[in-house]
């Protein structure tokens, strides 16, 4: 947009309106149907330049959407949360894709990959000529150079587990070479991915955030200039938007990319706002200066009770688990019978019913009920203040204090949660870290008890356990759990080609995490919920993350 002329420049009078309108609540729109704002804007020819009534005005489908700024940027082979992920999806693919109903269908790809008869080589073969969001032309070699950035310790992928098994891995990983023996292009469409060993689980990942694929050129030309990929507009993919403003702090612009290789965006443009709180997230929606967000658990018996925003209101069930996290390293929590009583000293159904407002389904065990293993025969982990307190008397911890750091999204939860250990004797601090803070000291293993949700992107329960729970890896997301059988039994699902056998490999871990060693403290299954104006449709969640392919706006309604 050029410059404004000094001559058609709003008057005082009209800023200091405008400006007392914003304080009062009132949205832009409402202040421009009014009489002062009408005849304001006749007198001085002006058009909210760059707002959503420009938009409306010249037929562009405009959807406005507002979530907190995670603050990571959008490089996904950096990045690993939900909200950085639904900003970075509209403009970076995979090869395959998991649509909102948690199919898995091709992306990039022509087909599902096929595999060789023993597990290992998977042969993938891109669609012709798709376009990327600079011009170039999307090819095998962008696929192999991805995975190899991924790998190398430089990047800072946070991920390694999901494609460390992929032969050639560990060199790149260990700085030995940059280049992945295991992946091999043939031609500008086809290349090959050898694994080091037979993992079934690698198709699932070859169609979720931890396997985007990037254009070389374009990541090459913005670090060789002291760029930082993800940062501001540096962000060049396939995706059905193109990223064209970011100022990494307030606002993003997402605009329809009309080369795009699949099913059209069916929005001209996507306008992303970042509102950290939660209250005025929710107040610039019912002022109608958003169209689109999700709804706090702390905010939605509010909005319930609203006449009109309780019709908004839309709910869906991520693959997710709430755990009141135990670190088994802290010598306070290396007693099965003192993390036995924690579970039985939490009210798991009043906790959902106050706390969340309904927000959640108490947990009977740490599976999902939508993962397979998940036992729908488990009662809800039992309360029983009395047997806590027995059982803590039998291992000689009846003055017991803990420590829990947790983000300030649960420190409602926490509290709760103080409270109830509190009536079995056992003391729990609460402090409430920043997120960043919160992040180092979970994965330092520093973090004697804290809280957080597990989820999955796909429906897969061997990741699931071996993430978390795994001897191999669950130093470093701060539970140090530890157990051979458990461990030999969740290596044994792998492999296992009989789903019913499968089923009852994870069942099996699932008893011996949860209620042989009390390894863990599962608290709930949340529910989620988001709020859509009556012009928005095709809005569906399928796990915690929002994309807008799908999306479409009633602009007819709208105005």
């Amino acid at each position: 947009m050029a410059e404004a002329d000094s001559s058609r420049r709003p008057s005082e009078s009209f800023v200091q309106q405008v400006l007392a309108t914003h304080r009062s609540g009132m949205t832009r729109r409402q202040f421009i149907e009014s009489a002062a704002g009408t005849a304001a804007l006749a007198a001085l020819g002006l058009s909210g330049c760059g707002s959503s009534e420009t938009s409306d005005e010249d037929g562009r489908k405009v959807l406005n959407f507002a979530q907190t700024n995670a603050k990571k940027g959008l490089d996904e082979h950096v990045i690993n949360d939900q909200l950085s992920y639904s900003l970075a999806d509209c403009v970076a693919e995979s090869p395959l894709m998991w649509t909102e109903d948690l199919e898995l269908v091709p992306c990039l790809l022509k087909e599902i990959p096929t595999v060789s008869a023993d597990g290992l080589t998977y042969s993938l073969t891109l669609k012709d000529n798709i376009a990327c969001h600079d011009g170039s032309t999307l090819k095998a070699s962008d696929v192999k150079w991805s995975v190899e950035r991924m790998l190398n310790p430089a990047t800072g992928y946070k991920s390694l587990y999901m494609i460390n098994f992929i032969e050639g891995a560990p060199d790149v990983i260990n700085g030995t070479t940059t280049e992945c023996s295991g992946i091999e292009v043939q031609d500008d469409t086809h290349l090959t991915i050898k694994l080091q060993y037979a993992y079934p689980t690698f198709m699932n990942i070859l169609g979720s955030e931890f396997f985007m694929i990037y254009p070389e050129a374009a990541v090459e030309k913005v670090e060789s200039a002291g760029g930082t990929w993800g940062s501001g507009t540096n962000l060049v993919g396939t995706g059905p938007f193109k990223l064209t403003q970011n100022d990494d702090a307030t606002e993003l612009v997402f605009e329809k990319f009309d080369q795009y290789h699949g099913t059209p965006a069916k929005i001209d443009e996507l306008d992303v706002r970042y509102i950290d709180d939660a209250n005025t997230k929710m107040m610039s929606y019912v002022n109608g200066d958003i169209d689109l967000c999700d709804v706090d658990p702390s905010l939605l018996e509010q909005y319930q009770n609203d006449a009109t925003v309780s019709k908004e209101l839309h709910e869906y069930d991520p693959l997710g688990t709430y755990i009141f996290n135990l670190n088994l390293s802290k010598d306070n929590l290396k007693d099965s019978r003192v993390r036995e009583a924690i579970n039985h000293a939490i009210n798991r159904q009043e906790l959902v019913d106050t706390v969340l407002h309904g927000a959640g389904i108490p947990a009977t065990e740490y599976l999902n009920p939508n993962l397979p293993g998940h036992d729908d025969s488990l009662p809800v982990i039992e309360y029983d203040p009395d047997k806590a307190k027995s059982l803590l008397e039998e291992a000689g911890a009846t003055n017991l204090t803990l420590e829990c750091g947790v983000r300030a999204s649960e420190q409602a939860v926490a509290v709760a949660i103080q409270d109830y250990l509190a009536k079995v004797g056992i003391t729990l601090n609460v402090n409430v870290l920043d997120s960043g803070i919160w992040t180092d000291r979970w994965r330092n293993g520093d973090l004697e008890t804290t809280i957080f949700s597990w989820n999955m992107v796909f429906k897969d329960s061997y990741i699931a356990f071996y993430t978390l729970f795994h001897s191999s890896s669950s130093a470093a997301k701060g539970s140090f759990y530890s157990n051979p059988e458990f461990d030999s039994i969740v290596e044994a699902s792998l492999s296992e080609e009989d789903a019913d056998k499968q089923v009852q490999d994870f069942q099996q871990a699932e008893q011996i995490l949860c209620f042989q060693d009390w390894g863990t403290c599962p608290l709930y299954y949340p529910k989620r919920y988001f709020a859509a104006k009556p012009y928005v449709s095709g809005m569906k969640i399928g796990n915690l993350i929002y994309h807008f392919r799908d999306v479409d706006v009633d602009m007819s309604q709208k105005q």
